[in-house]
């Protein structure tokens, strides 16, 4: 006779050996699912009531990712990620309800869909105004930033990056999402031989018109003084333009992009313009006739958050003073 012990085992070992029927439960892998592949933007809509208020797509672009606060009056360090960029802006009804509010169900959404929170923090943790001017904000009305009461984040899944600001006006909320993903279009076809080097025809028609110009042929390195080896046609159109016109005076004026503390931009900038102002003197302009200022990263005329950007915002500009 067959024990019931043995019966038992018989019993499992055919289960075991059983093949499986559609419909029922399937094995799984001891380890969780990973998540799935994602390169859209995590928001089409935020997870309360809100108003659109701002929405641009770039392919390629680049934006500047905060991966850490603002430090001794230092811009925060930005990871750049190439690829399409989404920016979006959304206003709330927001009476009585604080940043932290505002923020609190986009962060938990995000972390339920795998994204990685790598920064989070509020104004003063962020580092304030020099934190906030180091970054690409959407600008009003569509966004607005308190500089005593905004939040921010930045997460990461795969390749994949997003930055959230979030502030406060009176009764309105305001949200800032910026969400990059590598990829981009195809590369524009290389420049013939025959490329022309860019001129400057319409630098002194700008200085007569506006008073300033921007001498776009200059360039400069970040951190740098010197000019780069490339043509500087500007240069010798202002010399001619003094030689030409005897009671006109120059300004330079130096600017940066906003990496590093302030002082050290201002005194960076400064040396810039002075290298400007002794390049036109090599060109026979009489010292008496120049003046060079350095603002810093002050007055910049593109966002610091992407490399066009801050390379835009390094520069000198020529500022015609005493107009016959």
């Amino acid at each position: 006779m067959v024990s019931g012990r043995v019966l038992a085992r018989l019993a499992l070992l055919l289960a075991l050996c059983a093949p499986l029927v559609p419909g029922q439960a399937q094995p799984v892998d001891s380890q969780p699912p990973a998540a799935p592949p994602f390169d859209g933007p995590p928001f089409d809509t935020l997870p309360f009531a809100a108003t659109p208020s701002f929405s641009e797509r770039g392919n390629p672009e680049s934006y500047g990712f905060p991966t850490g606060p603002s430090v001794d009056h230092a811009a925060p360090p930005l990871e750049q990620v190439e690829g399409e960029v989404t920016r979006r802006a959304w206003q709330v009804e927001a009476t009585g309800t604080t940043s932290l509010q505002l923020l609190s169900p986009m962060r938990a959404q995000l972390q339920r869909t795998g994204w990685e929170v790598v920064l989070d923090c509020d104004a003063r943790a962020c580092g304030g105004f020099d934190f906030r001017f180091a970054l690409d904000v959407i600008p009003a009305p569509a966004m607005n930033v308190d500089l005593f009461d905004f939040r921010a984040l930045t997460a990461r899944r795969g390749a994949a990056r997003v930055f959230l600001l979030v502030s406060h006006s009176g009764n309105t909320g305001y949200v800032q999402m910026t969400h990059a993903a590598p990829g981009g279009a195809a590369p524009l076809p290389a420049p013939s031989a025959e490329t022309p080097v860019p001129t400057v025809s319409g630098l002194l028609t700008t200085l007569r018109r506006d008073g300033h110009a921007a001498l776009d042929d200059l360039r400069f390195a970040t951190g740098e003084v010197a000019l780069e080896e490339t043509p500087a046609p500007s240069l010798s159109a202002l010399a001619d333009f003094l030689r030409d016109t005897p009671g006109a005076r120059l300004l330079l004026v130096g600017h940066t992009d906003s990496e590093g503390p302030l002082d050290t931009n201002s005194a960076l900038s400064q040396r810039r313009a002075e290298a400007v102002r002794q390049k036109l003197i090599d060109l026979g302009v009489a010292p008496d006739r120049l003046e060079a200022h350095g603002v810093g990263y002050l007055a910049p005329r593109a966002s610091n958050g992407t490399e066009a950007g801050r390379r835009a915002n390094r520069r000198v500009e020529a500022v015609l003073m005493d107009t016959p």
